[in-house]
């Protein structure tokens, strides 16, 4: 597999799995809730997880599928994709420190830490020059 193609299908299929995720919860937002034992009260509640879990979500599928989609930008997507999903492991490390495991976060743990992994490999990959040059 050539290193564009690896970085594309990584852009492509974490962005189709970030951007359906949340369509997903922003249909339906006890979706999530539902998952990890939140509770919401009210509109406020809902709304908040609509946006953040929906649409913030999609928001990321959709650039990740943007870059995915042409050599140009794969290059940038994989180093937001570090970025974002590595901030997201970090952070969700730090949560399963301070206040116990789950199930579910251990999961989500893993998916970001092998996406995260998987995009800064497919960054370096690019990054170095090829065989020959």
């Amino acid at each position: 597999m050539t290193k564009m193609l690896f970085a594309r299908i990584l852009l492509l299929v974490n962005g189709a799995a970030f951007a359906l995720y949340g369509l997903a919860c922003a249909l339906s937002p006890t979706l999530v809730s539902d998952y990890v034992g939140m509770v919401l009260p009210g509109a406020s509640a809902l709304t908040e997880v609509v946006a953040m879990y929906g649409g913030l979500q999609a928001g990321v599928g959709i650039l990740f599928l943007y870059a995915g989609l042409s050599p140009e930008r794969a290059r940038g997507g994989l180093a937001v994709m570090v970025i974002l999903i590595g901030s997201l492991a970090l952070a969700r490390t730090f949560g399963l420190l301070m206040h116990g495991t789950s199930a579910y976060n251990l999961g989500a743990l893993a998916y970001e830490s092998v996406s995260a992994l998987l995009a800064f490999i497919g960054m370096r990959r690019l990054n170095a020059p090829e065989a020959g040059s």
